[in-house]
């Protein structure tokens, strides 16, 4: 009874908006479904807890390469300095003192 039911209302939502609104959360570690109520049909995650942890890895990973980047341009390396990509992101100084470089040695 209870299964014909949830069949009955997933056939009904999808009947109503449609089978693009149903989607499968994009986060690495989940695989939980959703409907996507948003007005554009933009949503990518099941839940605000999944879409924090894919920003934080995001953003820890784009921090590392920087980093990375910058330890070679230290080092002499042909690699550019990375620089800035947002407003947020510390300047050059502290890039270096993360990486160990005293600003005046190269």
């Amino acid at each position: 009874m209870l299964v014909g039911e949830a069949l009955l209302g997933l056939a009904k939502l999808v009947c109503d908006l449609g089978p693009t609104r149903l989607g499968v959360c994009e986060a690495a570690s989940c695989d939980h479904v959703f409907v996507d109520t948003s007005p554009n049909s933009s949503r990518r995650y099941c839940s605000e807890r999944c879409s924090s942890r894919a920003n934080v890895a995001a953003y820890r990973a784009r921090r590392k390469a920087q980093a990375e980047a910058l330890a070679l341009w230290a080092c002499g390396g042909a690699v550019s300095y990375p620089g800035p990509r947002f407003k947020h992101t510390p300047p050059l100084r502290n890039f270096m003192r993360e990486a160990g470089v005293s600003p005046g040695t190269r």
